[in-house]
């Protein structure tokens, strides 16, 4: 009976705690600034952009590290 009681507070807490949350992001909205727009413009530009082999072999390290 006492496990029954405990899984009960613990759904009930869960659920209090999943409200508040909800609550909170309906009250609290974000909006962002013309900067964090501009980038995000740059960034699904960028994405899109199809690479080719040459600009994959520039962006990454083919090379590897000398030892000294």
């Amino acid at each position: 009976m006492d496990a029954l009681i405990g899984l009960a507070a613990f759904v009930a807490a869960a659920l209090v705690g999943w409200a508040v949350a909800e609550l909170k992001m309906k009250a609290c909205g974000y909006h962002p600034n013309e900067e964090e727009v501009e980038s995000e413009k740059r960034s699904a530009a960028q994405i899109t952009r199809e690479l080719g082999i040459k600009d994959v072999i520039s962006s990454i390290s083919t090379k590897g590290f000398k030892a000294n």
